[in-house]
Parts: structure tokens; sequence; C-alpha cells
């Protein structure tokens, strides 16, 4: 059975997932935790959508990668099943589920670590063989990163030059606080290529008066990344189909595609949320129930820009995450707090050897943006969800799901990449290969 063996070979991924060191999820802001009892409190802020950003590591338009006289060689693009994206506006540190912007190489005594795919600059490290750690047990290699050179430049409007560091960095009240170091550690397990960096790093100035962080860095911090190549874990990806009814009304019902990753205790699915169809949400399987998971609160999605007036000349930063809302004879009553704000789901497996994942205990997926006023923030979402799990093989890789009805009218690059309406050349659209001139 295709789906038994799928799961077998599940157990063998990621000796040291365990050790990474997940910290207390932020909770919702106490104001912000408000019964939505009708449409009209949902409906107004979905209408405001501007610009969009993809929720990766994007680098601010005057930031530059530093150059280096010596090339890297080849990197092994990466996931890391857990990650932390930093907002402000979120509070802080927040979950981000597959962060795929890291690549990495290790290469007899020589490693080489790139964490943000929008900056070109790699980080040197060197590998120490046989010494003792504290994975040791598990065959690892504890490998020394050298941070001490100029990651990236900022340059001002009076053309003034500013040198930014990647620093080690700790964490108070879930926001990161640089360090004074110049190295930080990792260990590499040699079999699975699995390269595991316990640190939290930022770009920062480096000047003991300096700034802590630089403004604008929140799209530049890695946070303990459990790195394995994106080719491992494809292996243990499948299709899924799902369907999603809106409580905004059935005119913002849609269904389509997905992706579904089989992690050591949870699935993580991408290609069903409204707000970034490139998000993975992550459903925690229940330790003591197999037929129960979860999706917990504030789970990184992306970031919009909104319009702040009717003359859309100005705009707010907003982020959106999930959360978890009640629902009663089909209306959305508050938010989820005996979950911990969380939205919980059934897990049927079918006679057709699918898997149904559907919303159980009168909870609702819903995303909600976090603006830079309370005023700014809401519920851009609400959702029945339902997906089925297929087990089919993703024969072009993860980037051929791109189907969701809700945007038939996206035009994708042979990459998998999202592309503009003006864009030329071959593309994919509904689906289908189509040359645009």
């Amino acid at each position: 059975m295709k789906k038994i063996l799928l799961f077998a070979l599940v157990a063998i991924v990621a000796v040291s997932a365990s050790a990474i060191d997940r910290v207390k999820k932020a909770p919702l802001p106490r104001e912000q935790k408000m019964a939505m009892t009708s449409r009209s409190n949902f409906g107004g802020i979905v209408k405001q959508q501007a610009t969009y950003q993809v929720p990766e590591f994007k680098a601010v338009a005057n930031i530059q990668a530093a150059k280096r006289a010596d090339e890297a060689p080849e990197l092994i693009p990466a996931y890391s099943e857990w990650t932390y994206f930093y907002t402000p506006n979120a509070g802080g540190m927040i979950p981000q589920i597959m962060y795929d912007g890291a690549s990495f190489l290790v290469d007899g005594e020589k490693a080489y670590f790139k964490p943000f795919s929008s900056l070109s600059t790699v980080l040197e490290g060197k590998v120490e063989k046989g010494a003792a750690n504290k994975f040791s047990q598990y065959d690892a290699d504890s490998i020394t990163f050298d941070c001490s050179k100029v990651f990236a430049t900022v340059t001002d409007s009076l053309g003034n030059v500013t040198e930014l560091y990647l620093l080690p960095s700790d964490w108070v009240n879930y926001t990161p606080v640089r360090g004074e170091g110049t190295t930080f550690g990792a260990y590499y397990f040699a079999e699975d290529q699995e390269l595991y960096i316990p640190s939290s790093v930022i770009l920062a100035l480096y000047s003991a008066d300096g700034t802590d962080i630089y403004e604008g860095s929140d799209f530049y911090v890695a946070c303990n990344l459990d790195l394995l190549p994106q080719t491992t874990l494809e292996k243990y990806m499948c299709k899924g189909e799902f369907e999603a009814k809106s409580y905004y009304g059935s005119e913002y019902d849609y269904s389509g595609d997905c992706v579904v990753y089989f992690g050591s205790d949870s699935y993580c699915i991408k290609g069903f949320d409204s707000a970034n169809e490139d998000a993975w949400v992550m459903f925690e399987i229940d330790e003591n129930d197999d037929t129960k998971c979860t999706v917990f609160e504030n789970q990184y999605l992306a970031t919009y820009s909104f319009y702040t007036d009717k003359t859309h000349t100005a705009t707010y930063r907003g982020d959106i995450v999930t959360v978890g809302l009640l629902q009663k004879d089909g209306s959305l009553t508050a938010f989820n707090s005996a979950g911990d704000y969380a939205s919980t789901y059934k897990v049927t497996e079918n006679g057709d050897e699918t898997t149904t994942i559907a919303n159980a205990d009168n909870t609702v997926y819903g995303d909600y943006i976090y603006g830079e006023e309370d005023s700014q923030s809401g519920m851009y979402e609400a959702i029945d969800l339902n997906v089925n799990i297929t087990y089919e093989k993703l024969e072009d890789g993860i980037s051929s799901v791109k189907n969701n009805t809700k945007q038939s009218n996206a035009i994708y690059n042979m990459a998998g990449q999202r592309v503009g309406k003006n864009y030329k050349g071959l593309v994919i659209k509904n689906g289908q290969k189509v040359i645009v001139k």
C-alpha cells in the first residue's frame, strides 16, 4: 500500500529534529481577543489589499550583499521544517513552517552556509571531524562558522555606507537582541546531510554603541535552523485536494490542489491558504490520538501592504498569521481560547486509501492580520477546511501544484515562480504551458 510505504519512510528522516528548542508561543494581544459575531467584523479589511510580498526574508531595497573575492561552491537548497520569523507587529518571534530560504554545503573540513536566498553572501565554517560534542552519539561533526566579515551594506540617500554583520543573538520578550560574538556553532549529520544550527543570528551593526537591530532587518533573522536538502524532504511529499468554504459568503469559496509533507509529528500543507498559496501550515498530530490534529495560532503566512485611506496614497504593513475561531450554527462567535487559539481537525482514513483532514469541535481556520496599530488589525479570512490526501507523487517537484481555483488568472514561469501579466516567454497558466510574446 502506497500510504503505508510513505509513512514508513518518514521514520528515517531528521535524526536531530527533536533537538530544536521551540520557545513558548506568543499569545494574541489582549485587546485583540474579541468576539466576532457578524460578517461586518470580518469583511472590510479584505477589500483593503494593495500590494503583496511573499513570506520569505526579502531584501530591503538599499541592502546589498557583501562582495566576496572567492566564490563558494554550489550550495544545496534546503528546508527547515520549523524556524522563526521576526515581526514586531505580532509581538516578536513567531513560527514559520518549511523555510526554504537557506542553503548549505559541507565539503571535507569546510562548510558553507547561506541563510537568506535574497542575499548572496555565504558564510564559511570549519568542520571539526570527530570532536566531542553533545550530538556525538549520533555521529555529528561540530562546525564553527565565522561571522567576523561584513555580511551586507546599507547605503542611505546621501550615499553614506553602513556595514552590517550577521551576529549571534538572544531573545528577550520574543525580540532578538544581538550579541558581540564573531562565531556561532552548528552540527552536521553526514548520513542524512542534515545541518542543525541552534543559534539565532540577526543582521546588525557591530559597534558596541550602534543600533541593536538594523531597521528593516526583521526580514533578516535566522533562528534555530534544522536544514535538510529539499530533494530529501520532497520524497516525503505528495498531492492533496482541498475545499475551503468561506464564512464571508459563498462568493469567497475556493478549492484546488495542495502539497502535503509528512513531518515527524505533523502534516505540513501548502497551497490551500488564501493569504498566500506558497505558505506552509503545520497541522500537529495529537501525541495520544493520531486521528486528531491541531493548527496552532501565530504561524507566519505572509506580509501585505494595506491602504490607509480611500485615495490609496498611503499604506501600512500587515503580517498575516493563523488563528482558530469558534462557530455556532454557521456563524463565527469568538476566538478559540479553549484550544490555545488553535483550530482542531479530525483525521479519517478512507476506504480508497486516501486520508481526509476536516474541521472539528466547531473550530474554524482563520487568517488574522497584525497591523502596525490595533485599529489596523483584524480577520482576513475564515474558512471551513477539508483536505483530502491522495498520496500521489509530485512528478515535476513541489512547484507543480499551482491550481488554486481562486487564483485561476495566476501565471508562473517554468521554475514555478509567479510572474506578472507582462512577462514574456514560456509560462504556465491554468495548468497549461503557454508562450507569451
